[in-house]
């Protein structure tokens, strides 16, 4: 969105078609409500997280969900019943950003160099299990977004 201040990433599409966060109506403008929108961001979101086809998704997989729904609009357009959606949203971004921040290589995940950078700075150590678990989260050797969130909690 090209309005000062506003954070809400719209294709230009949707933005000639009048989807603008910032004055968008309970209605909506155009063919697609805001509310549409979201709708079908987080079903896009919900069917590429659920990768086992289940149709639920596991607490880490919701996760990364808010993630991808914060990043385009309001965690309480995923979470209605929070009390703190703002302060919710802000935690979410604060780790998606370390994630970033971190990933020197630019390649979406942490390999085991940039983690143990991230735990050295953070914790100012590697605690004894991470390699463990750090194998088991990132397969391919490196730890994206889930896996990442994952691995903080089990640390």
């Amino acid at each position: 969105c090209p309005h000062p201040g506003c954070r809400f990433d719209v294709c230009g599409h949707c933005w000639q078609e009048g989807l603008q966060a910032h004055i968008v109506p309970p209605g909506g403008l155009g063919p697609k409500r805001k509310r549409e929108a979201v709708r079908e961001l987080i079903r896009d979101a919900f069917t590429k997280l659920d990768l086992e086809d289940v149709g639920y998704l596991h607490y880490f997989e919701y996760i990364a969900l808010a993630f991808v729904v914060c990043r385009f609009t309001h965690y309480a357009d995923v979470a209605h019943d929070c009390k703190a959606p703002a302060v919710a949203k802000m935690a979410l971004m604060s780790i998606s950003r370390q994630l970033i921040q971190h990933d020197s290589n630019k390649k979406g995940g942490l390999d085991w160099e940039e983690l143990t950078r991230f735990l050295v700075l953070t914790f100012n150590n590697v605690p004894p299990a991470t390699r463990v678990h750090f194998q088991k989260l990132a397969p391919h050797g490196a730890l994206r977004l889930k896996g990442f969130v994952q691995l903080l909690f089990l640390l």
